[in-house]
């Protein structure tokens, strides 16, 4: 112990008696060299998880700085029951009076998210912002003057917050005025293409939203153009790798909040894979978008776990280029070469068969894409992540 500063660490997980600890202290323990204890933290895992730690993080940048720090939480409403109405509600109020079209926004909260598609609920937002973000034709306005003006200006809204009165006055998030939202510095950050996510999850459930969704403070959005993010936030590298640096909670469930997400790794990509990488990441939100919003069960399973695997074995290689080339596993090689249609040239009824083409294609046991998919497995940098996705 001395010659090495190695110590013996276990990651103790609850269920076992205690007097069993000894025995499996012996057989599950690991060692861990003293300077591997950062100040910032210490990570009791194996040497070996350490190393491909640091090689992630070596292969690209943090998302934080890659986005720019935008990087926002969904909206704290500070009284649900009222700002967030159901389609019925919404028609009615538009009915009662157009005005109210203005501010009713498509609204997502964090079980409306799934991987790689949104299922819309039917929910909307009453987006009235502070007067601080604003100037509304109340603004400035003593109180009393500028409840009248907002009366006439939104009637048919303002007769339907008028039953949550007392709750929205006293709550504490709120505007200048009891009917507006609280102070937020984005708001037209919700109406950029985005990814979005929300912060309790089984596994990564990113998305891409080009719907001018609002979100509840249960989720949030990363503004940005570069869909093909999404194929590295949705793979089972990036899983493990957060999983390394945070915190399970009760079920199994993984907080995906901004202190860890943010230091995700975003490796190092050239234009052409860019555009690769996020055509197979169209295909794929094309195929989950024949999910019904009332089953999470997989239209077209094979296809979608054929242009996932894919996906992953290209972010694979964005992250060890060497190893995988050492082995002749050039997966970006093979894909240019493929001439896969892009996505958003095809219309929108024959992509269905158009994708069926492409499997069948690029699936064939003859491809080569087929066999550095099948090669991909006899890596130690995949064995160790996929071992434990």
């Amino acid at each position: 112990v001395e010659k090495t500063n190695e110590i013996r660490a276990l990651n103790w997980q609850p269920g076992p008696a205690i007097e069993e600890f000894a025995e499996l202290f012996r057989k599950q323990s690991f060692g861990l060299l003293q300077n591997s204890l950062k100040s910032d933290g210490w990570r009791l895992e194996s040497s070996v998880k350490l190393k491909l730690l640091e090689r992630i993080r070596a292969a690209g940048i943090p998302l934080g700085e890659y986005v720019k720090g935008r990087f926002y939480r969904g909206i704290l409403t500070g009284l649900n029951e009222a700002f967030v109405v159901d389609r019925a509600t919404r028609d009615r109020l538009i009915e009662e009076h157009p005005s109210s079209a203005e501010i009713l926004k498509p609204f997502l909260r964090g079980r409306d998210i799934k991987r790689w598609r949104v299922d819309f609920g039917n929910q909307y937002l009453i987006k009235i912002e502070s007067s601080e973000n604003k100037n509304h034709p109340w603004s400035e306005k003593k109180p009393k003057q500028a409840e009248d003006i907002f009366a006439k200006t939104y009637p048919s809204t303002y007769g339907y917050l008028s039953q949550f009165r007392s709750k929205l006055v006293k709550r504490c998030d709120q505007g200048n005025y009891f009917w507006e939202l609280r102070s937020c510095d984005y708001w037209h950050e919700f109406e950029q293409p985005k990814i979005i996510f929300p912060d309790i999850a089984i596994r990564c459930e990113f998305a891409y939203d080009t719907k001018d969704h609002f979100l509840l403070n249960t989720s949030y959005i990363m503004p940005t153009k570069e869909k093909w993010l999404l194929g590295v936030l949705n793979s089972p590298l990036v899983f493990w790798c957060y999983t390394q640096i945070s915190n399970t909670i009760q079920g199994g469930f993984v907080r995906f909040i901004r202190q860890y997400v943010e230091q995700i790794s975003i490796p190092h990509t050239e234009s052409i894979q860019k555009e690769i990488a996020e055509n197979i990441c169209d295909f794929l939100i094309q195929l989950n978008s024949y999910k019904s919003a009332l089953s999470d069960k997989d239209s077209h399973p094979l296809m979608a776990a054929y242009f996932e695997q894919l996906l992953n074995g290209l972010v694979y290689e964005l992250f060890f280029p060497d190893d995988l080339h050492s082995r002749r596993i050039s997966l970006f090689k093979h894909v240019e070469e493929a001439r896969l249609p892009v996505l958003s040239d095809i219309p929108e009824k024959q992509r269905l068969s158009s994708l069926e083409e492409i499997y069948d294609r690029i699936s064939n046991d003859r491809h080569p894409i087929r066999d550095c998919l099948e090669s991909l497995k006899s890596l130690e940098v995949v064995r160790i992540i996929e071992v434990e996705k």
